[in-house]
């Protein structure tokens, strides 16, 4: 069996994260108590209500100190991946996991990348929707039609063949929903707090470069596919992978088909929501997908694959 770590994205976060972990294995215990701000780190995950939760700036630090905290309890039962995959965000878990960034390195940068991404909008009027059952180049040439210099959308998301997501102004993005409903093309609003991925994510993008030339980065022991380029690559320049993640299209489509040509044949998800498990329901339906966001998940892979 090939192996791979799947990590979810913003979006895929919840109250009380964490908390059956804590109580539950000392193990789980023993990594949020030695988080830095680890009291803090705590306080969100396991008492903040939805809404404090869903903003950028604690969503980010909470969600990967969450995917690492369970790879590690995964490792632990020698549970190693073959491959590895994150969605936004969780591509930083991914690093972690690879040994690309240290623990310390990766809370301290999902908190900043969080931080910047919120300011980089603050007072911009955005929104962001999912367009299903079109094409990138269907919806690049209507983008180019209505989008001007200053206020603008671009795709930042293709998760599936079957679903694109866009972000930019609402002002656009109404446009945009109005000419793809005389197509005939459905399309969903998303909850979000900000256009990212990207052009409008230039300053976090500024932001991440000048904090990487202050941290190492190892290189990969276990191949990652990267959101930027929709594969894996042993010679890619990880800190401006990084850099350009947060402001150019995340193409989780290409990731996911390579990592299923590549031999993957079963995927662990390390979040809410099922994200990745409905994407490959459609994409790969014999692949097993075992989602683990809840301790009692955590405690059924390990039976189901040391069992």
């Amino acid at each position: 069996m090939k192996l791979g770590f799947l990590y979810a994205g913003q979006g895929s976060q919840k109250p009380e994260m964490g908390l059956d972990f804590y109580r539950e294995d000392p193990s789980a215990r023993k990594f949020y108590d030695s988080l830095p701000d680890g009291h803090l780190i705590k306080d969100l995950s396991f008492y903040s209500n939805e809404e404090t939760l869903r903003q950028t700036e604690n969503t980010q630090v909470v969600l990967v100190a969450f995917q690492t905290m369970i790879t590690d309890l995964l490792t632990e039962k020698g549970m190693v991946p073959n491959a590895l995959c994150g969605l936004s965000i969780g591509e930083y878990a991914a690093l972690y996991t690879s040994g690309v960034l240290s623990k310390e390195d990766v809370i301290s940068i999902s908190r900043l990348r969080g931080e910047a991404m919120k300011n980089a909008v603050k007072g911009i009027h955005t929104s962001m929707i999912a367009v299903l059952k079109s094409n990138e180049e269907e919806i690049q040439k209507i983008l180019d039609e209505i989008n001007t210099k200053n206020v603008f959308a671009e795709i930042s998301n293709i998760n599936s063949p079957d679903q694109i997501v866009v972000a930019g102004a609402e002002s656009v993005i109404e446009m945009l929903t109005r000419r793809l409903k005389e197509k005939r093309i459905r399309s969903i609003p998303l909850k979000v707090s900000g256009p990212f991925h990207t052009s409008y994510m230039n300053p976090a993008a500024t932001t991440l470069k000048e904090l990487f030339q202050k941290i190492p980065f190892q290189r990969e022991r276990i191949p990652i596919y990267y959101n930027l380029t929709g594969n894996t690559s042993p010679l890619i320049d990880i800190k401006h992978t990084m850099v350009e993640q947060v402001r150019q299209k995340v193409r989780l489509a290409d990731d996911l088909k390579n990592m299923i040509e590549d031999g993957v044949d079963a995927f662990i998800e390390i979040g809410h929501q099922n994200v990745f498990k409905k994407i490959l329901k459609k994409m790969a339906p014999k692949i097993p997908v075992y989602t683990i966001a809840k301790y009692e998940d955590y405690k059924n892979v390990l039976g189901r694959f040391h069992g």
